[in-house]
């Protein structure tokens, strides 16, 4: 029986690896380029708009000038039927630097053995921790290292190092980022081969107007060329009323990449620091169904 079991899940494990090395949307590691924050606008890694306390996740360099900032959130994937759990955090140490620290487990469906006697659940965890730098008031750089391990079972795992290197500028209401995501060391396979990771050359464009003294609106365009050959771009805009209460609309065009495309709707509430925020991901096959939400508190 456990020969079976043993034997399903190397199957299993090199099923979850591509079939081509390099093709678009083969690479491994997927769940690095989930979204993760219910309040940016748009799935890109470039986000221009978006919670200081997910900057290990996305861009580090939009992180500075905040004292601290942490959240806790939880996605539910309707397509794949997996659990996303995130701790992270941005600690400003001084007015030109802070710090990000990150973490993510997920619960992916459980598998049966061949003859259904044993179970077991697929484990996808990332850990890292990153920094941004101010260097003047209009300029700002940030870079993320993170680790991130698939596990089927405790003897078929695999796992790769990654990175993120920004750099963002703010002039008078635009907002203009630009950097690489998720560089880094190849997987290699049970069987044979390593497989690369989905990393891509991002970019982001942001612009943010005052209509009156209850509302002002911002509007983010990202595009995220992948290496393997994908263009993957988003669109979204944002309604935010007495810097008490937001609301987002967007699309995220996926194309060949590991990013499905999909429209997404959220709301979200602000008051005295802490954050309700909450976005449901429709319109899209692979991430129909889907939704994220998060609990923050900025101190």
């Amino acid at each position: 029986m456990m020969r079976r079991f043993m034997a399903l899940a190397a199957a299993l494990f090199a099923a979850a690896l591509p079939a081509m090395a390099g093709g678009a949307g083969f690479e491994a590691l997927p769940f690095l380029r989930l979204q993760r924050d219910p309040s940016a606008l748009t799935g890109g890694a470039a986000q221009v708009y978006a919670s200081r306390a997910y900057s290990v996740f996305s861009n580090p360099a939009l992180a500075v000038g905040g004292s601290g900032d942490l959240v806790l959130s939880y996605g539910h994937w309707g397509a794949s039927g997996s659990n996303e759990f995130d701790a992270c955090g941005s600690f400003g140490l001084s007015d030109r630097f802070s710090m990000g620290l990150g973490f993510s487990y997920g619960l992916n469906p459980a598998y049966d053995s061949l003859d259904g006697a044993e179970m077991f659940t697929p484990v996808d965890m990332i850990a890292g921790m990153g920094a941004g730098f101010r260097v003047s008031d209009v300029f700002s750089v940030g870079a993320n290292a993170r680790y991130a391990l698939s596990r089927l079972t405790d003897a078929y795992s695999y796992g790769a190092f990654s990175g993120d290197l920004f750099v963002a500028m703010d002039l008078s209401g635009f907002t203009v980022t630009a950097g690489v995501s998720t560089v880094g060391s190849a997987v290699q396979s049970v069987s044979t081969g390593s497989y690369s990771l989905p990393s891509s050359a991002s970019c982001g464009f942001g612009y943010e107007s005052v209509l009156s003294e209850a509302f002002r609106a911002r509007s983010q365009l990202t595009v995220d060329y992948y290496f393997s050959g994908a263009l993957a771009a988003g669109f979204g805009t944002e309604v935010v009323v007495k810097d008490m209460v937001s609301m987002r609309l967007a699309y995220n065009y996926g194309g060949e990449s590991v990013i499905p495309s999909y429209t997404s709707a959220g709301i979200g509430l602000s008051f005295y620091g802490l954050r309700i925020n909450a976005a449901l991901f429709f319109s899209g096959k692979d991430a129909g169904n889907s939704m994220v939400c998060s609990l923050g508190y900025s101190f």
